[in-house]
């Protein structure tokens, strides 16, 4: 019993150290930490214009039409998903959930969920389209995709009614070390490195 009791206390206070550590890790990296939510609207407003996610279906290829205001983008489904894709009649963006993303970020500076919450309404965050794109065929016994051939394209919606759009690989180093130009995660502190 006094084992135990002793091996739980060393237990807290190495688990406070460590939580120390990674706090310091992070205060000190010069990173920025960002807060994501994630939009499954087809519509909705951003920076005061209009935003729309629709299907168009032709010759058995589907491209998600992005109207942003006055700009349209389009996206089409990878070959790859394209006969993955879920039915039409589900709610929201639910059937392109494997490879496109709608997201408001913002920078998290230790606001709670509330007030990041608030943050968002505000209108001073970001908004990004992030598509995966496997750069190959996937393996024809298991229908998977190496995720290192995956190319993430981002699609910004910007203050001034563009669409800022920008292509990266999946990153292919860990942790901090240099990755290669081209990944998602080849600027220590940009947001793109959260798809990495």
């Amino acid at each position: 019993m006094i084992l135990a009791a002793a091996c739980l206390v060393v237990f807290v206070v190495s688990l406070g150290a460590l939580a120390r550590r990674i706090e310091a890790y992070n205060a000190g990296s010069g990173r920025t930490m960002y807060a994501f939510n994630e939009v499954h609207q087809r519509g909705f407003q951003f920076a005061g214009r209009e935003v729309s996610l629709t299907d168009e279906e032709k010759e058995g290829q589907t491209v998600v039409v992005l109207r942003y205001g006055e700009r349209e983008a389009r996206l089409q489904v990878p070959p790859a998903i394209q006969s993955r894709l879920g039915s039409a009649q589900l709610p929201g963006l639910a059937r392109h959930a494997d490879w496109l993303r709608v997201l408001r970020f913002a920078p998290f500076k230790g606001r709670s969920r509330e007030e990041f919450k608030q943050h968002l309404d505000e209108g001073t965050d970001r908004l990004t389209i992030v598509t995966r794109r496997p750069q190959a065929g996937p393996d024809p016994h298991t229908g998977e995709v190496w995720n290192r051939d995956w190319l993430f394209e981002f699609h910004e919606l910007l203050p001034d009614g563009t669409i800022s759009a920008e292509s990266l690989r999946y990153p292919k180093t860990r942790g901090d070390k240099n990755p290669k130009a081209g990944s998602c995660a080849r600027e220590p502190g940009r947001w793109m490195r959260r798809w990495g």
